[in-house]
């Protein structure tokens, strides 16, 4: 069992009745003990931080909890978010809770980074004055913002991305020369082109878009922004 716990990437713990009897050397480096001289004897409840304190008492109880989350204090009391399980077992004619953890402090630090990098995105898409969109090479549309829905005389973004990017087109030989010139250059610049609002009329669009592949699936995806140069060009 020490063998086995010390190679242990995770933090492991052992304790009776809330104190600390025994951890191994990734514990400690998790907590930044220096050694177990300094932990053993601790309560169990010293490394938590206070917000958690009642979740925590509450698992140290149940027999086998499902993992769950919790915000501990390092020896230095900075905090650190650990991902905990554990179970109570009988060891050495003793009957002990045994505890792994997994330091997830960067992972959430990580998943916070990207949802509000998520939430900035979604902000700047939404209101952004041009009209901008993400498509199916296929045609099927997939994000649209409301100055796109304005552009083409929709009533919202849900019917817009009901419709399929062809009945958009002027006709289906300007669609099948403006994917060619994308496919050729991976992009297109002030590209401008006839299209159709839903009532049929006849619009003149500019656009700035490009060829984006997935790099899981293959797959490819035209992005960007367009505008409305339907009167410069009446001009």
């Amino acid at each position: 069992f020490r063998l086995l716990a010390e190679s242990y990437l995770e933090g492991i713990v052992l304790s009776e009745n809330h104190t600390i009897i025994d951890a191994n050397e990734q514990f400690l480096k998790m907590f930044g003990y220096a050694n177990q001289q300094e932990l053993v004897g601790k309560e169990l409840e010293e490394l938590v931080h206070p917000k958690d304190m009642g979740m925590v008492t509450q698992k140290i109880d149940e027999p086998n909890p499902e993992p769950y989350e919790i915000t501990c204090l390092k020896k230095d009391g900075t905090p650190i978010i650990v991902k905990s399980k554990g179970r109570i077992l009988p060891y050495h004619g003793r009957t002990i809770r045994i505890s792994v953890l997994s330091d997830i402090t960067q992972q959430k630090e990580y998943e916070k980074n990207i949802k509000q990098s998520e939430e900035r995105y979604r902000q700047l898409f939404e209101n952004n004055l041009a009209a901008v969109f993400r498509s199916e090479v296929g045609g099927s549309l997939l994000e649209v913002n409301q100055a796109l829905v304005d552009i083409f005389g929709f009533n919202s973004v849900e019917e817009l991305k009901k419709t399929d990017a062809h009945e958009l087109y002027y006709s289906p030989a300007e669609r099948y020369k403006y994917l060619r010139d994308i496919k050729k250059q991976g992009y297109v610049k002030n590209y401008q082109m006839r299209m159709r609002k839903k009532d049929g009329s006849e619009i003149w669009i500019m656009e700035n878009v490009t060829l984006v592949k997935d790099s899981g699936t293959g797959k490819e995806y035209i992005e960007g922004t367009l505008i409305d140069i339907t009167e410069t060009k009446r001009i």
